[in-house]
């Protein structure tokens, strides 16, 4: 049981990294509250990058839920 929802949190750190929105922090520190903003718009390359991970996120869960039903032993597929 705790393979398949470590699978499925997995799938869902997927979706939200790939949902990241295209605006960055420009530096290190916070973001003021009021004045000027220090965000930037993501380069094609970070986009790229975040669907790339969030990809990987949701094969990877994938894969752990197939496997995690196919060595269960309380469970027979045929």
């Amino acid at each position: 049981m705790f393979r398949r929802l470590k699978s499925v949190l997995v799938i869902v750190a997927g979706f939200f990294v790939g949902n990241r929105g295209p605006v960055r922090l420009k530096g290190e520190g916070a973001a003021p509250f009021f004045g000027q903003r220090y965000v930037r718009w993501a380069t094609p390359a970070e986009r790229e990058e975040t669907i790339s991970d969030s990809a990987v996120f949701v094969a990877v869960g994938l894969a752990m839920i197939v496997i995690g039903i196919t060595i269960d032993s309380r469970y027979h597929l045929f």
